[in-house]
């Protein structure tokens, strides 16, 4: 019984791996090198993330105000 289990644990895990491969090796876009291929890509958009604001290291913090 628990060889059995042992081995269920394993084909688990190893189906796991194999689904998390294959969904982090997807098909990835042909790119296109002909003019109408740059043109679609130029006018395109970024995406909005839906973050919004500035997420920056290099921002303005407010001043410490708290008295020592």
């Amino acid at each position: 019984m628990r060889k059995n289990f042992a081995l269920f644990l394993v084909a688990l895990v190893a189906l796991t791996l194999v689904v998390a491969a294959y969904g982090c090796g997807g098909s990835k876009p042909a790119e296109n090198t002909g003019a109408e291929g740059t043109a679609t890509e130029q006018t395109q958009a970024p995406a909005d993330t839906g973050m919004g604001g500035m997420h920056d290291s290099t921002a303005a913090m407010p001043a410490d105000t708290t008295k020592k």
